[in-house]
Parts: structure tokens; C-alpha cells; sequence
């Protein structure tokens, strides 16, 4: 199971359509169909019922819906917590060789 695989996940389940959700996540719609089969075997559970016209959520699915959305407001936190928090500060220094140092 990975990141991106639960994110797939977690925004077709939201948008509805795998299409939307696609494009959302700037991937193509066959690349966020393929990581939400993978999650699929994965989890030895399907996550979408498809034999209708709309992909819906299996009782599985619905399960692991909010445990998604949970480990990607997790990934957002860290992200921001990191961005904020680090401040570069310090002597930086750039070794060259000879041969560079007098081109």
C-alpha cells in the first residue's frame, strides 16, 4: 500500500468519477485505475463495486475511505510542519578542483 495508491483512492471515492479524480491528480485515467486495482489486491478487497455504470464504494471501501483521508491530512501536516520549521542557516561551502578553480 502506498501513498499514492490510498490518494487515488481516496479521490475517486470523493469526486465520484475516476475521471475527475484523474485529472485532479494530474495522472491519467488508466494509471489511477491501475494504483487503485494494486491497493485492491493489496488489501485482498474490492474497494468499488463496478458492475453499474458509476464505480461505488464497497462496504470495505466506505471502511477504508476515512482511514485514507486520515494518513493524507497526516502527509499535508508533516509537509507543512517541515516547511515551517526549517531555516536554513549556517557558512555553506563549494569545494572545486584546481582545474576548475582557474577556467
Amino acid at each position: 500500500m502506498t501513498l499514492n495508491q490510498l490518494k487515488a483512492f481516496y479521490w475517486a471515492a470523493k469526486l465520484g468519477t475516476f475521471a475527475i479524480a484523474a485529472e485532479r491528480l494530474h495522472v491519467t485515467q488508466s494509471s489511477l485505475s491501475k494504483r487503485i486495482a494494486e491497493l485492491e489486491a493489496d488489501m485482498g478487497a474490492q474497494l468499488f463495486d463496478r458492475s453499474g455504470k458509476r464505480a461505488v464504494l464497497t462496504d470495505m471501501g466506505a471502511i477504508l475511505l476515512n482511514k485514507a483521508r486520515q494518513m493524507i491530512e497526516l502527509e499535508e501536516e508533516i509537509r507543512s510542519n517541515l516547511k515551517s520549521d526549517v531555516t536554513p542557516t549556517g557558512t555553506c561551502r563549494f569545494g572545486l578542483s584546481e582545474l576548475s578553480a582557474t577556467t
